[in-house]
């Protein structure tokens, strides 16, 4: 496999090709590279608020850890949040 234009630096002199990484240290990357990444980062968030002013963020995270198994309904959770007003926020 041939090195890539970005790898080669050519010496007129000597004829000698040597294989240099580029100034920054890091490959660049291909096309597919990138858009195969952007795919992996979609998350979607939940935002879930008490019906009763009592309930706290806390009641409503262990009856989540209670009642739903999230490999039963094939959801990936990636955070649980809490924010202000007593709401959780969940990224799946």
């Amino acid at each position: 496999m041939a090195a890539s234009i970005d790898y080669i630096l050519q010496v007129q002199s000597n004829k000698i090709q040597q294989a240099v990484p580029p100034i920054g240290g890091r490959r660049r990357k291909l096309f597919s590279e990138v858009v195969k990444s952007q795919d992996n980062n979609k998350r979607y968030k939940i935002t879930l608020k008490p019906k009763e002013t009592t309930t706290t963020p806390e009641q409503i995270r262990s009856q989540l850890k209670n009642g739903i198994n999230p490999t039963e309904i094939k959801v990936g959770i990636k955070a649980v949040k809490t924010i202000r007003d007593r709401c959780l926020i969940i990224e799946t």
